[in-house]
Order: C-alpha cells, then sequence, then structure tokens
C-alpha cells in the first residue's frame, strides 16, 4: 500500500526521539527502494519511520509504502508503540530519550517497572535510577495526604482503602510524622502569656464572618497550651469554622471534626477547610462538616446529637 507523503501526519507529542539522525537519512536516501514501509495509523498519524520518510523526500519522492493493516491506536498507545518499534531494533532511541520516555510513562501512571524495563530494553537498575526521585516525590506527597486525612479524622482504615494502600503503610507515614514534630510545637503568633487577652479584632485567616464569631486568636492560644499534637478537636457548633482552621493550622497540627446545623455556613467552611488533598469526600454520612436534619413533628431534635446526618 502506498500513500501520499503529504497526507502522512507526524505529531512530535507521540515522537519518542528529541531529535533526526542526518546520517542515518542520507544513508536511506541512497537506498530508499530497499527500506521497509512506514508504519501509520487508520488516521494516518506516523508511528515509526520518520527517517525514511525525511530519506523519500530528499530521494523526490511523493509517495511511501506503508505496513498494512493501518493500526487502530489510542493517543497514548501511539506513544507506547513508537518506543517498543524503536528501543531495540534499527536505529535504537539513545539512553536519554529511553530515559525521557521512561519518566514520561511513569508520570502518565504506568508504574509496573518490569513492563517499563521490557518496553525500553534496559535492566531494572536503570529503571529505577532513572525513576528514584520521581517515586521518592509520589512517597511524599501520599504520605502528606495520609496526614492531611488522619487530620481530618479520617481513620487509618478509611485512608488506606480510599488511597488503596496497605493499613501498616499508613500507620507507617503517621508514626514518622509524629516523630518529625516531636519537641517541635510552635507557639502562636498572638500568644497570650497573661491570664486577661486582648484581642481588638478576629484575625482573618481564621474563619468566616458568622454571628457570634470568636477571635481565632483566642482558640490559637486554648490549642496551644490545652492540647497536643494529633489531640482531637471538636466544635458542635462549629459556624464559620474558626476552632476548625485554628486546629487545622496549629503548629504541629491537630485533628479536627465540626458540626453545623446550618447547611450554607457548612458548605462555606468546608471549602475554606478544605484543600485540594481533602476534597476526596467520603459517604455523606462521614463528611467533617455537617448538617444535623431536625426530626420528628414536633420541632428540633429533643437532644443535641440525635439526628439524621447528610
Amino acid at each position: 500500500m502506498r500513500v501520499k507523503i503529504s497526507d502522512i501526519k507526524l505529531v512530535n507529542e507521540y515522537y519518542p526521539r528529541d531529535s533526526f539522525n542526518n546520517e542515518l537519512v542520507n544513508i536511506y536516501r541512497h537506498n530508499v527502494d530497499a527500506l521497509p514501509p512506514v508504519t501509520l495509523t487508520k488516521e494516518m498519524v506516523l508511528v515509526d519511520g520518520k527517517h525514511r520518510i525525511m530519506a523519500h523526500q530528499l530521494a523526490g519522492d511523493t509517495e511511501i509504502d506503508v505496513e498494512e493493516p493501518l493500526l487502530e491506536l489510542t493517543d497514548e498507545q501511539i506513544y507506547i508503540e513508537a518506543i517498543r518499534r524503536n528501543a531495540f531494533h534499527g536505529s535504537q532511541l539513545t539512553l536519554k530519550e529511553k530515559r525521557k520516555a521512561a519518566r514520561r510513562l511513569y508520570q502518565d501512571n504506568h508504574k509496573n517497572t518490569s513492563e517499563l524495563k521490557a518496553l525500553l530494553g534496559v535492566g531494572r537498575s536503570t529503571i529505577d535510577d532513572w525513576l528514584k526521585d520521581l517515586k521518592k516525590q509520589e512517597r511524599e506527597e501520599r504520605n502528606q495526604l495520609i496526614v492531611d486525612l488522619y487530620l481530618a479524622c479520617w481513620t487509618q482504615e478509611e485512608i488506606a482503602q480510599k488511597l488503596n494502600i496497605a493499613i501498616g503503610t499508613v500507620n507507617n507515614a503517621l508514626q514518622n510524622f509524629r516523630n518529625s514534630i516531636s519537641g517541635k510545637t510552635e507557639p502562636p503568633d498572638s500568644l497570650q502569656l497573661t491570664n486577661v487577652w486582648n484581642f481588638p479584632q478576629c484575625d482573618d485567616r481564621y474563619g468566616l464572618d458568622y454571628p457570634g464569631r470568636i477571635p481565632g486568636q483566642i482558640v490559637e492560644n486554648l490549642l496551644y497550651y490545652y492540647t497536643e499534637p494529633f489531640d482531637l478537636v471538636v466544635d458542635p457548633m462549629a459556624g464559620g469554622g474558626t476552632t476548625l482552621i485554628a486546629a487545622e493550622t496549629c503548629k504541629p497540627n491537630r485533628r479536627w471534626l465540626g458540626i453545623e446545623q446550618d447547611p450554607k455556613t457548612a458548605q462555606l467552611a468546608t471549602e475554606r477547610l478544605l484543600c485540594s488533598a481533602l476534597e476526596m469526600s467520603r459517604d455523606k454520612t462521614q463528611v467533617n462538616l455537617a448538617f444535623i436534619e431536625e426530626v420528628g413533628k414536633e420541632g428540633p431534635c429533643p437532644k443535641p446529637w440525635q439526628g439524621a446526618v447528610e
């Protein structure tokens, strides 16, 4: 099968080489009739054969032989197939190009290093060396996420299930965090050293504007004097989230749990509190800032903690 060279699409994103080899193109140019066909997808995207195309163009050809059948591949599969066809035979990818491909695939969620080793034709130790900084960063981000979720009152079992990891991994991450903060408690900027505390206004860093809001400076001083790192701080009338934000920003952090009967306020406080790492919401019965409905026809809940949690 022959096609017009002008109809072939070269997408640099799918091309695993950093550049082309002029010397190789010139060698091909003098023997274009003996060159194997190039490989295309059904959409006419080039998978393998850029040097051959350039050689035919230099020889003055407008058409080129194409391997049949045309491949039906996704964008990701085009890139992987291009690597596979250039990792072992002909003009192989350089080690620099293979390293770049390994890192790109790993960051695109191809985590199986044995498969990467087989695809690129290198040893396990080489793959491990190429990926060691990415794996270290990945572990650090995962461990920070474990800590963030635990501080937001997720249980170790829930964290393990959510992140699809062993509970021992969760426990180790939390223990390492505890060890790292041992003896490193930092006083708040508003630290009060007498038994008369005076704050002229609320610190805008703590909570939303809400009726009855107290200065967050009061809360952070209370937490500093009367709690320890990883202690659980519960606010059953969370309001604008002042207590929760103070607990979250303590150094080291405290765990926090809030309850609020005003759903609008709960939503606002949750948006203020939850960073991207905590936006992985759990089942509605397990959210951190909850709306307690009134139950029964007689009016509000007869007991403060009785009700359906959404």
